[in-house]
C-alpha cells in the first residue's frame, strides 16, 4: 500500500464478501496527523455507497499507525463506534510494517486472525 509511506495515519474500509476482502476503500483522513484520524464524512458516505453499488459487505475498517506497533491506542479505545466491525491497524514495529486485526470497546479490545496473501 504506497500510501503507507505518508507521515499521516491513513485510514478507509476493506469490503468483500464472506470475509474475504475484494476491495479496499481509501478514505481521507481530515485530521492530516501521523498520530490520529478522523475519516472525511463525505468519503464515509462515498464508500457505503459504493459498498451497495458492489453489493459488498463492510469486512472491517483499517488505519495506520506510522510511528508505532500496530496495536490499539487509548483513543482507538475511546473513539470507535462500531464494535462489531473488525479493526484493521497497519503499524511499524521495529522498522517493518506489521497488520493486527481487533475488535475494540471502550473496555479493551480482543485481537482476531487476519491472513494475508
Amino acid at each position: 500500500m504506497a500510501a503507507l509511506t505518508s507521515p499521516n495515519e491513513i485510514c478507509g474500509m476493506l469490503a468483500g464478501n464472506s470475509g474475504v476482502v475484494e476491495k479496499i476503500i481509501p478514505i481521507t483522513n481530515i485530521s492530516n496527523s501521523p498520530s490520529t484520524y478522523k475519516m472525511d464524512p463525505q468519503d464515509q458516505i462515498s464508500a457505503f455507497y459504493q459498498l451497495e453499488q458492489l453489493n459488498y459487505e463492510l469486512i472491517a475498517f483499517y488505519h495506520s499507525h506510522p510511528l508505532s506497533p500496530p496495536y490499539p491506542s487509548h483513543t482507538d479505545l475511546t473513539e470507535w463506534t462500531y464494535p462489531e466491525i473488525p479493526s484493521v491497524i497497519i503499524g511499524l514495529n521495529i522498522n517493518q510494517w506489521r497488520i493486527r486485526g481487533f475488535l475494540l470497546s471502550g473496555h479493551g479490545f480482543l485481537q482476531i486472525e487476519v491472513k494475508t496473501s
